[in-house]
């Protein structure tokens, strides 16, 4: 073969190996194999979403598929974030009720913050995905302690870190958050919004903040009391605008209606096995004597209002014939009842029947959602009012929820 024909072969595999370069680079990318990593910043957070011990890993997995797995916190100091507020939020963790160990104390400080945000810092980008993930994983343990309840036995952390939940998604939320100018706001925002928790909140706040900080003596137990009762109070299911409270240690019942709550008095007992959670249906309303309930005289009995609950929840009441409350001043509340239930043409005929001491049964076109509740103190007209810890359910309260026990 002469030169001319070496040069033209030589030519020839040279474009057949590039054609086979080409099309096996092409033919990789097509079916995702690639040398191209994550990027530095992606794989810098998978790898401290894998590495840390998250409270809520699952959630936190999900916050940043959904920023792209991109710093969700950290920049320069001159762009505007949110990671000032998130830690101010972190600092007063304990105005409402909660431990500063649960959020990452000792890896969250202002001086790691600052180093990792200044202008040319020489932070590495494992120390910035670091210190973002256990800020999320805070914040979204944050949002969940507010809303669920830290402690709460119906949604543990780990059920709501599987999304087994119909309630708030935090990861979710949090997104939304991180793009509001009200940040604080819409996160606080997921707390129980009955008036008893409010006022307790309030309370909270201001013996933890100002009394504290004026150097007057608030007794530590009395924080604690407040704060267990605050964390029961998240465990009520918040859907309803019209429900029933049972509180034992008061003796009373709380008809919630739009935000407003009237207060009655009961005589019921209940075992400890029904506490603090059972949940019921009032179905309707009866009149009458009932002596095998409240032993009285028959003249006392008279004027009676019974509630009706669903068949499930009889086995709860050991008096009687184990399915009544007797309430107090049940005229007030039988009308507040029928009036929201739309039946005003019953209220009456109830009267009446109450008055003579009649037995009679009326059925409610809705049934009322009613929860028994272990409620030991709440604010009246300003003031803290405490209840007897009949059950003594107060000290396990506080021991799980400020040194992480079970209940």
């Amino acid at each position: 073969m002469n030169n001319r024909g070496r040069r033209k072969l030589t030519i020839i595999k040279g474009l057949v190996i590039g054609a086979i370069v080409i099309f096996l680079y092409f033919n990789a990318k097509a079916d995702g194999i690639t040398t191209v990593s994550d990027g530095p910043v992606t794989s810098a957070i998978k790898f401290q979403i894998a590495k840390k011990k998250l409270n809520y890993p699952r959630l936190v997995e999900g916050f940043y598929r959904q920023k792209a797995y991109k710093l969700a916190w950290i920049a320069p100091d001159t762009v505007q974030m949110h990671a000032l507020d998130a830690m101010l939020l972190l600092d007063c963790v304990l105005q409402y009720g909660f431990d500063h160990q649960d959020y990452h104390p000792q890896e969250l400080v202002y001086d790691q913050l600052h180093f990792i945000t200044e202008l040319n810092n020489k932070a590495g980008i494992n120390d910035k995905a670091s210190f973002d993930v256990l800020l999320t994983d805070a914040m979204i343990t944050f949002i969940n302690n507010l809303h669920y309840g830290k402690l709460n036995p119906e949604f543990p952390a780990a059920k709501i870190d599987l999304a087994d939940v119909s309630g708030l998604n935090a990861a979710n939320l949090l997104v939304g958050a991180l793009s509001d100018q009200n940040f604080k706001t819409t996160l606080l925002n997921v707390q129980p919004q009955s008036k008893v928790y409010r006022d307790l909140q309030d309370m909270m706040r201001l013996i933890t903040g100002q009394y504290i900080g004026d150097c007057y003596v608030v007794p530590p137990g009395q924080i604690r009391k407040v704060a267990i009762n605050m964390e029961r109070l998240r465990w009520l299911n918040n859907a309803n605008t019209n429900y029933i409270t049972i509180n034992i240690p008061s003796n009373s019942l709380w008809y919630h209606n739009g935000g407003d709550i009237d207060r009655f008095k009961v005589d019921v007992q209940l075992p400890i096995r029904s506490l603090p959670s059972t949940e019921t249906s009032l179905t309707a309303l009866r009149t009458g004597v009932q002596f095998s309930i409240l032993q009285r005289k028959a003249s006392a009995s008279k004027r009676l209002l019974i509630l009706d609950f669903q068949n499930d929840f009889y086995s709860y009441f050991p008096i009687g014939d184990n399915i009544h409350v007797y309430v107090k001043h049940g005229e007030r509340l039988a009308n507040l009842i029928l009036f929201n239930d739309g039946s005003s043409d019953k209220i009456q005929d109830l009267f009446e029947a109450m008055h003579a001491g009649i037995r009679k049964r009326f059925k409610l076109k809705t049934a009322v959602p009613v929860k028994i509740i272990y409620i030991t103190c709440e604010m009246k007209e300003g003031i803290l009012v405490q209840y007897p810890d009949s059950y003594g359910l107060d000290t396990a309260m506080e021991n799980a929820l400020y040194k992480t026990q079970k209940i």
